[in-house]
């Protein structure tokens, strides 16, 4: 995520639901733990799909929710990867 987002907590909620439904419904890992932090979230868990499909999935739908809860739309919401 950008930092210091500094979104509601609608987000996180959004956030939560997302991780879980990867998880749950789509089986792209199996959840151990997570936490989801103002900047940033972080995830345990082992995967069943490759880490580029995993990442592209959760961070691409979580993206376009929160800019458009943000009013950002348009704009970066999680760093690139290196």
């Amino acid at each position: 995520m950008s930092a210091e987002w500094g979104g509601p907590a609608a987000v996180a909620d959004m956030l939560v639901e997302a991780i879980q439904y990867n998880a749950n419904i789509l089986g792209h890992y199996v959840l151990h733990a997570f936490v989801v932090v103002p900047n940033h979230v972080h995830l345990l868990a082992d995967p069943a799909v490759t880490l580029p499909k995993l990442t592209k999935s959760l961070k691409g739908i979580t993206a376009k929710r929160a800019n458009t809860m943000l009013a950002l739309t348009g704009s970066p919401f999680w760093q690139e990867e290196l």
